[in-house]
Formats: C-alpha cells, sequence, structure tokens
C-alpha cells in the first residue's frame, strides 16, 4: 500500500503558488494493487510551505563538503586572504594566500585564474603551487586547559555519562596533529590556564607531542591572550609559514597582553590566528582577532564537534597557496608599492584587497648596486665609445691633410 499525489495536488500547487493563493487543499489517493482504496483531502498554508522550504536550503547549505574544487562562478562569494607578501628573492616576489569560496578553502587553482598587478602595471606569473610544496609550515597549538574546560554543566545536568570538554579537546588535537604526513612541518604545544604553563619545542615527533597534550589537566583561570603572545613570540623568528591554532572555552580574565597588542605583533610577523571558541567565550572579540589577522574563527557550544572544526582548520591551512611573480619596477626609489590580485570568475577579473608590498633595506641596497654597475657600464660604454669616435674622427682629419699634402 502506497500515497500517491495526483495531477489535482500539482497542478493546484502550481497555479496557487502563481495567483498568490495563501491556502490551498489537495488530495492524495491511497491505492493497493493499483486499485484507489481510500482519497485523502486537506487544506496546506502556503505559508508553512515557505518556511518549510527556507529550512530545507538552510540545512542543505550547512550539509555541503568542507571542501570546494571545480568552477567558480560570479554568483559565489569569493576571497583572497593574504598571509604572507615575501620579496626575500626580488624581482621575484612569493604571495602566500588562501583562497575561498563561500567560506570554504578552494582546491585546484591554476595560474590562469589568477592576474598580479604592482602599482597597476601587470606582472607575469612565474609559478603557483601549494605552499607546503616550496615551504614547510610551522603550527602552534594553543589549547586552554582552565577548570571550566574539566566539567559541561549543560550535558552534567541531563546525564551522568558524558565526556569532559577536556577529553574531547585533547582526541581533537591529536587527530589534527596525524593530519599532517609531511617531515618538514612542525608544531609545537602551548597550554594555558591562569598562566602559560606548557610550552613545548617545535617537533615533527607526533609521539612526543600527543604526550604532552595527554599531560594537561584542567583547573584554574583563563589567560588566553598571554597565550597567544608567547605563541607569536615563539614563531617569529622560524622559517617558513606560521600559523596559530588556538581554543579557548571561557572569557579571558588573567590575561595582562590586549588583543591589540596581539594583532599588531601577529600582522608584524605575517601570522594567522585560527581561533576556535566553545561555550561561553566573546564570540566578537574572538573573531575580530582571527579576522584583522588573515585568520577564521570557529565556534561551537558542543565539545564533541571540536573534531569537525580542526579537521576544517587542517583543510584551510592546506589549500594556502604559494604564487610567486617577477615585479618590473627595478627603482630602489620605490620602496612601498601596491599589490592587487585578481580572481579570473566567469571569464571576468573581479578585484580582490589592495596590500602593500614593503621593499626590505638589503633589497633595496642589492638594487641599487645593480644600478650603480649598469651606470658603471653604461659609462664606460660611453666613454669608450667617445674614445673609439675621437680616433676615427682623427684618422680621417690626418687621412684629408695627407691626400691634400699630396695634391699641393
Amino acid at each position: 500500500m502506497f500515497y500517491r499525489d495526483t495531477t489535482f495536488f500539482r497542478n493546484k500547487v502550481a497555479s496557487n503558488l502563481n495567483r498568490g493563493t495563501k491556502r490551498f487543499r489537495c488530495k492524495y489517493e491511497v491505492l493497493y494493487n493499483n486499485q484507489i482504496q481510500k482519497t485523502v483531502t486537506f487544506t496546506i498554508n502556503m505559508k508553512y510551505i515557505i518556511f518549510s522550504l527556507l529550512l530545507f536550503t538552510t540545512f542543505f547549505s550547512f550539509a555541503q563538503k568542507s571542501a570546494v574544487s571545480g568552477v567558480i562562478n560570479s554568483k559565489d562569494s569569493t576571497q583572497i586572504k593574504v598571509i604572507a607578501l615575501r620579496p626575500d628573492s626580488f624581482p621575484m616576489v612569493s604571495v602566500a594566500f588562501e583562497a575561498l569560496k563561500d567560506s570554504k578553502p578552494i582546491f585546484g587553482l591554476q595560474k590562469q585564474n589568477l592576474r598580479v598587478y604592482e602599482d597597476d602595471v601587470q606582472c607575469p606569473i612565474v609559478s603557483l603551487a601549494e605552499i607546503s610544496e616550496n615551504y614547510p609550515i610551522n603550527i602552534s597549538l594553543v589549547i586552554d586547559h582552565s577548570g571550566s574546560m574539566g566539567i559541561d554543566f549543560m550535558k552534567a545536568a541531563s546525564t551522568q555519562d558524558y565526556t569532559i570538554p577536556m577529553d574531547n579537546a585533547k582526541d581533537a588535537v591529536e587527530e589534527f596533529i596525524s593530519g599532517f604526513v609531511s617531515n618538514k612541518d612542525s608544531m609545537q604545544i602551548i597550554g594555558f590556564s591562569n598562566q602559560v604553563d606548557i610550552i613545548s619545542e617545535f617537533s615533527v615527533d607526533k609521539n612526543y607531542l600527543k604526550m604532552i597534550i595527554d599531560s594537561m589537566e584542567a583547573d584554574s583561570t583563563t589567560a588566553f591572550f598571554d597565550a597567544l603572545e608567547v605563541a607569536t613570540d615563539k614563531l617569529k623568528h622560524r622559517s617558513g609559514i606560521n600559523i596559530i591554532v588556538a581554543l579557548t572555552d571561557g572569557m579571558d580574565n588573567y590575561s595582562q597582553t590586549s588583543p591589540k597588542q596581539i594583532i599588531k605583533n601577529a600582522n608584524r610577523d605575517n601570522i594567522p590566528i585560527y581561533c576556535i571558541g566553545f561555550g561561553n567565550v566573546d564570540k566578537k572579540l574572538l573573531e575580530q582577532v582571527s579576522d584583522k589577522t588573515n585568520g577564521s574563527f570557529f565556534y561551537t557550544d558542543n565539545s564533541g564537534a571540536l573534531s569537525q572544526i580542526y579537521e576544517e582548520v587542517h583543510k584551510r591551512i592546506m589549500s594556502i597557496y604559494d604564487l610567486r611573480y617577477s615585479s618590473n619596477n627595478l627603482n630602489s626609489n620605490d620602496t612601498l608599492r601596491k599589490v592587487r590580485i585578481e580572481f579570473n570568475i566567469d571569464s571576468q577579473y573581479l578585484a580582490q584587497n589592495i596590500l602593500t608590498l614593503k621593499i626590505p633595506e638589503e633589497t633595496i641596497n642589492y638594487i641599487k648596486a645593480k644600478q650603480m654597475k649598469s651606470k658603471q657600464k653604461l659609462t664606460g660604454f660611453t666613454v669608450s665609445g667617445a674614445v673609439i669616435a675621437s680616433g676615427i674622427l682623427l684618422f680621417v682629419f690626418r687621412r684629408r691633410n695627407k691626400n691634400r699634402r699630396k695634391q699641393l
């Protein structure tokens, strides 16, 4: 036995939608062995249909895959987040960036998808690759083990059998560490409660890092921004791409360092901060810290969802690209240049954020030395040319005088 919607129902929906009718009657038939056994007629309110469609659309949008690949179209919300701009091998300039489509990472970009301009002059793109191919990745994992990580009050009130947030956090971070397979990528653990009490060395030894995580116990208050200060300080002298992934479950109530100082330090050293908030956190403040350092903010009120969030952060990091272009401007006086990156979407190049490229002093000195050599070569050529020209003129003059004497 099964139900079927009749032509009456389908036509009625279409016609009433077109007319804007708020209510209409529907009919279903109950069949058995292809014989109509019963007819069911009922009234539907259009506003409930519209609400259901909106609810389904919202659910479907959240159910999409985390990673995005394939064609980008102009209707999508696309974004380029630049993490670092490196003129270390000038005139070759390296741009580390994250490409996003509807806030999800884009994989499989090609050189032809991008254009680079320096002071409105298009520059040739030399290469485009995943950042892990060209640079080591250094990640400082900042983990909150304050007292509130030892109990989930909502779950504790409803059930006696549950996993405390601290254990869920440990599992999530350890899975995150296991996801990095390159031996050149290193990580560090920074644990904090009312002070930063755990600072490991940067290491590629996953067992060592997991041992430190397993030793954490939940106690005391929260000094989140002090922990971020330690993380930025430890990362700033390391070569490669440096990233902070920081978890906290409460309001900072013990730090000496301000969020403003953290943002300043992270931007100075090109360190994006990925903040993960759980429970009673200042979401607006954490989002501000992440956004202003070219990172991203994630939030959940369920510690059981931390593994999914850390998996998303892993995808975001692995989607970072290294774009290398050749600068056409070798003028040592132009120490600040405006760099613009454009995305090719539906054959339209859409401008993204404009960046300021500051040429380092050593690079300026290199350019000046190169310009000096060019001037010296030009001067040498000029002097040599003048000497040769003078010699030719002298030779011609003497030849003419000799011919005149013979004629006399």
